[in-house]
């Protein structure tokens, strides 16, 4: 085992470092929930302010939407695990975007700040967005709709954004 300045542990190291090893374990799990009801229970808020703002579609109605292809979906990614926002808008963002549209890894780059940056204006501001937050589907809901953009079988548009936030910034 080697640590990153290139100074070898050992055998006896090794032994050493596993119980911190088991601790860290240990304490990662109580963690784990805490950052997992956190998310949930701001999920839970941001929804309740859009509903404030009549800014919320029923799940029906989104998958009606789709269907139909009208207007866009918009996946609001922070990172992989957590948190997502699906927001939807009547609009077709592709025809009406001033910037390159990429993929979610991509836009992780701070040269596509300036999209993130106008889609969170447009779309998915708190306070001014244009685009109505989907209530939350169930988890089997959730994952047909993740298969659904991902086999890209039906005429849908949909997008995923990284919140600006979350744009890497280099310098």
């Amino acid at each position: 085992m080697r640590l990153k300045r290139g100074r070898k542990i050992g055998p006896v190291g090794s032994l050493l470092l596993l119980p911190f090893l088991l601790i860290s374990g240990v304490l990662s799990f109580p963690y784990a929930v805490l950052t997992a009801f956190s998310r949930k229970r701001n999920k839970q808020k941001l929804q309740a302010r859009m509903e404030a703002q009549g800014r919320v579609i029923e799940w029906s109605e989104f998958l009606n939407a789709l269907n139909e292809s009208r207007g866009t979906a918009i996946i609001e990614r922070y990172s992989f695990k957590a948190p997502v926002y699906l927001w939807w808008t009547p609009e077709n963002l592709y025809h009406v975007c001033p910037y390159p549209t990429v993929d979610w890894m991509t836009l992780h780059d701070e040269s596509y700040g300036p999209f993130a940056e106008w889609c969170r204006i447009r779309y998915t501001s708190r306070d001014a967005g244009g685009a109505v937050l989907v209530r939350d589907p169930s988890p089997a809901e959730a994952y047909s709709l993740h298969s659904r953009f991902e086999s890209c079988s039906g005429l849908e548009r949909w997008i995923e954004v990284v919140p600006p936030e979350a744009v890497h910034k280099t310098g």
